[in-house]
C-alpha cells in the first residue's frame, strides 16, 4: 500500500520515538491521518508475591509510556489532518 508505513522502533526509547516521528513526517509532508501504536509486553505469569518487579516495571514502560511517547511525538503530524489514534498493548496493561 503506498499510503502506509510502518516505522518499528523500542517504544521506550525517546531517541527512537522522535526518529520514528522524523521519519513519518518526511514519508507524509508532515501529515499524518493514523497513528497506530502497537506495542506490547506482558510480565511471565505468576502469583503477585513473587512477581519480578524489574519485568513489571518494563512492562509498565512499554504498555503505558511507550504509547503516550509515541502520541506526544506524532501529534503535531496529526494535528493537520485531524488524525485518528488506534492504541493496542498487552492484555496484562
Amino acid at each position: 500500500m503506498p499510503n502506509v508505513i510502518a516505522v518499528p522502533c523500542d517504544v521506550t526509547d525517546s531517541d527512537q520515538v522522535v526518529a520514528a516521528a522524523n521519519t513519518v513526517g518526511g514519508h507524509t509532508g508532515g501529515t499524518l491521518d493514523l497513528l497506530t501504536n502497537n506495542a506490547g509486553y506482558s510480565p511471565r505469569e505468576g502469583v503477585i508475591e513473587a512477581a519480578n518487579m524489574t519485568e513489571y516495571r518494563r512492562a509498565f514502560e512499554v504498555n503505558f509510556w511507550g504509547p503516550v511517547q509515541v502520541v506526544q511525538a506524532m501529534t503535531p503530524l496529526l494535528r493537520p489532518s485531524k488524525g485518528r489514534i488506534i492504541n493496542t498493548t498487552s492484555g496484562s496493561s
